[in-house]
């Protein structure tokens, strides 16, 4: 019988792996050469995505900002949606928000101003539509004070109670805004107030760009696995079928 299995290569500076698909079994060769089934779940951790422009796969926890990267995954998929649904709940007043607010700075260079913070929390709104994260609706809406507004205040919360879940958020907040202030202050973006060139440097400075291929590639992976998945369960079912027809 005809062999039904299909193989993608792929190669880093790593080494080089491959993915098999035969008779809807998924199997994973590494560099060692061992083969193993894949767990689904673990699959999607190995973050390597295909650059069209270099015409190679690269692996993004390898970045040079794999870390900062992700910071601001978790900004956009997680800290702006929480606050956002405290902002919906209307457990947050504006004179609430601002009072924490004023606690809150960054450790290195302070208060890095209104702009700079607004340009954090669009650049992570846009990774937000990008990776097709729900929309933070009562956090677009705000004007640029309020966004400002509301990284001060997990910074400030940070200061206020550093023994909860705020204290770290409050840490990630404060790197990010440190980074940004730092990148806009450098030669090639100081003079750069065009929001939409800012926040594509940003992507590009900081790995979002790579971030979104590998998580729209491994969209497409996942769905072309679960489809797969299917068609063998169908492919069995149909054979027990036939085989019953008989018995």
């Amino acid at each position: 019988m005809a062999t039904t299995a299909r193989t993608w290569k792929y190669s880093s500076d790593h080494g080089s792996w491959t993915l098999s698909l035969e008779h809807g079994v998924w199997s994973f060769i590494g560099t060692d050469g061992i083969t193993q089934l894949v767990d689904n779940s673990a699959f999607f951790n190995v973050k390597y995505y295909y650059s069209a422009a270099l015409g190679r796969w690269f692996d993004l926890d390898a970045h040079p900002r794999s870390h900062q990267c992700s910071q601001w995954q978790d900004l956009a998929t997680e800290l702006l949606p929480y606050l956002d649904s405290i902002l919906e709940s209307g457990r947050w007043r504006a004179r609430t928000i601002k009072e924490w607010s004023h606690h809150g700075a960054t450790r290195k260079y302070g208060d890095v101003g209104n702009r700079c913070m607004m340009l954090i929390v669009d650049t992570a709104l846009e990774l937000n539509r990008r990776v097709g994260v729900p929309r933070c609706w009562e956090v677009e809406q705000r004007n640029m004070e309020h966004k400002a507004d509301l990284l001060e205040a997990v910074m400030g919360l940070r200061e206020l109670h550093p023994t909860t879940h705020w204290a770290p958020w409050g840490d990630m907040v404060d790197d990010i805004c440190t980074d940004v202030h730092e990148a806009w202050s450098s030669p090639e973006l100081v003079n750069v107030w065009d929001q939409t060139v800012l926040t594509q440097a940003l992507f590009a400075r900081f790995g979002l760009d790579n971030f979104c291929t590998w998580h729209d590639q491994a969209a497409k992976s996942k769905s072309r696995m679960a489809a797969h998945a299917a068609l063998q369960l169908r492919l069995r079912m149909n054979l027990v079928k036939l085989i019953c027809r008989f018995l």
